[in-house]
């Protein structure tokens, strides 16, 4: 069973912040649930002596959090120089149920996106990691059904040090004012999108939108580049954004860092580890940083999972199974040259990345190297050469095992989903439309995050990222190894422009439920 009893997270791998959550939800679970109106925290750092430190959160009022401002300027060792306020801000309708943790992957504990702020000092015994977590943990340990809307949670806004934090590695002098230059590489398909944010946050303030690159003619309300070098001569942006085919990705992103530049980068990212050894150690050298398009990480609905699994509302964590069942016509692969190839196309890598990307942070095993993945890849039709119908098995020592099901083959389209079956409770995440229930209960959720706001703050402010390259190694390694697999060719039925695999829509769904693969539930055209 999952996670393994008596682990410790401060010297593990950054998912390792859910089965810390768990083990301290334990100790919670003998408290009343109802009745007592405070949450109280004690802070024991071994060597230091902070007098009474406690968080107490009152219904109907609002009060700070007390905290030995004195001590700590008579010499009390804080780290991270935390300082540490109180909003007793109600849960519910206009906030998440309960206070939620971090999702995993972050090795900067909590974030302020979900209520917390670590400072990063990454010590065993850090203060705001202690204080998150047992005020997290009082609350979210019984929030399970969501009706957390009688209870005061505190909210708690833990900020960076001005000096030596390690919140970011980023040099200080390079934290821009509040308008930040951003370019855009790739203007079209998804890259539309971009451009319609930018126009947004320009309008708010927040970012100057300087100029754009691509090889066609589009329609933007900047200049337009042929290549980022050319950008690059003329102007000086501090973002990147790459929207760009995958196969272009590594060289763009290295340009930009070259420049100087931190990246958004849409997924894949990478699509090979020895691409993303690559970037992350030129980011590390030039002190960037590099953010990948998982919007789905951003969306209340999974900090709300992350929530209930790290809290152990949810129980044991048995598996996870993911399931895709869309169509697409002919038109699809005719949009690129590398749509529908093998490499930089297929289900797993790209129209359901966001799927297998959140499955492996849900199971805490995203920077893993050590995964044992198994492929069932198929391909209706001839012309192509990437898979269009796939099964997905990720396990790994000490994690659930993960399955993820998909198909662009089905009879009938319906909204990717992930599913989490664990021993208390069943929760179905589903990425795209921002929902997630449990035990068939809506889960009344957080506004959603932008990637691209939160780049800018974690350049301001030392906000950690929601989506880091760090945590997009396990994904890349799956992207690897998919592009490399044999791709057979099964029959299946033409429909107009589309082609449908009767009895897919079923077997993806039996698969993600049962965690078993198509070979395992007797598909056909595994036969």
């Amino acid at each position: 069973m999952w996670p393994p009893r008596g682990s410790r997270d401060d010297q593990g791998p950054p998912g390792g912040v859910l089965r810390d959550a768990r083990a301290g939800a334990s100790r919670h679970a003998d408290r009343p649930a109802g009745r007592d109106r405070s949450v109280r925290v004690r802070l024991g750092v071994r060597g230091a002596r902070f007098g009474t430190v406690a968080a107490r959160v009152l219904r109907g009022t609002e009060r700070a959090v007390a905290f030995s401002r004195s001590r700590a300027r008579r010499g009390t060792v804080v780290p991270g120089c935390f300082r540490l306020l109180g909003t007793g801000r109600r849960a519910g309708r206009d906030s998440p149920a309960g206070t939620p943790v971090a999702p995993p992957g972050r090795r900067a504990r909590l974030c302020g996106r979900w209520r917390f702020a670590a400072g990063g000092c990454g010590a065993s015994g850090c203060t705001a990691n202690w204080l998150a977590r047992g005020i997290a943990l009082g609350s979210a340990a019984t929030d399970a059904d969501g009706r957390a809307g009688r209870r005061r949670s505190a909210r708690l806004d833990v900020a960076p040090a001005r000096r030596g934090d390690r919140r970011s590695d980023r040099p200080r002098d390079r934290l821009g004012g509040p308008e930040v230059k951003v370019a855009l590489v790739g203007a079209r398909g998804h890259g539309a999108n971009h451009v319609e944010n930018l126009v947004r946050l320009g309008r708010t303030g927040k970012v100057t939108f300087i100029g754009v690159v691509d090889v066609a003619e589009v329609d933007v309300p900047v200049p337009v580049y042929p290549t980022l070098d050319d950008l690059l001569a003329e102007q000086h942006p501090e973002i990147v954004v790459v929207s760009s085919p995958p196969h272009t990705h590594r060289e763009l992103v290295l340009g930009a860092f070259e420049a100087g530049c931190d990246v958004l980068v849409e997924k894949p990212a990478l699509l090979s580890i020895a691409d993303f050894a690559e970037v992350s150690a030129l980011a590390a050298e030039k002190g960037l940083v590099c953010q990948v398009g998982f919007q789905s990480q951003g969306k209340g609905s999974f900090r709300r999972l992350c929530e209930l699994v790290g809290s152990g509302a949810l129980g044991d964590i048995r598996g996870i199974g993911a399931v895709g069942r869309w169509v697409r016509v002919d038109a699809y692969y005719e949009r690129a040259e590398w749509a529908g190839q093998r490499g930089p196309d297929g289900t797993l890598v790209n129209p359901y990345a966001h799927a297998v990307q959140n499955a492996l942070l849900l199971a805490g095993i995203e920077d893993r190297d050590d995964l044992d993945i198994e492929l069932e890849l198929f391909r209706c039709r001839s012309a192509n050469t990437a898979d269009d119908t796939s099964c997905l098995r990720v396990t790994a020592e000490g994690a659930p095992p993960i399955v993820v099901a998909t198909t662009l083959c089905a009879d009938v389209p319906h909204p990717p989903y992930v599913l989490v079956h664990g021993s208390l409770g069943r929760a179905v995440f589903w990425y795209d439309d921002d929902r997630l229930e449990v035990n068939d209960h809506e889960m009344h959720l957080a506004t959603p995050v932008d990637l691209l706001e939160n780049l800018i703050e974690h350049r301001q402010s030392g906000e950690p990222l929601l989506s880091p390259l760090a945590s997009t190694r396990a994904f890349t390694a799956v992207v690897e190894v998919v592009g490399k697999a044999q791709v057979p060719f099964v029959e299946a039925r033409r429909d107009g422009e589309r082609v449908v695999l009767d009895g897919v829509d079923d077997i993806v769904v039996r698969a993600a439920e049962k965690l078993a693969t198509f070979a395992e539930l007797g598909a056909r055209w595994t036969r």
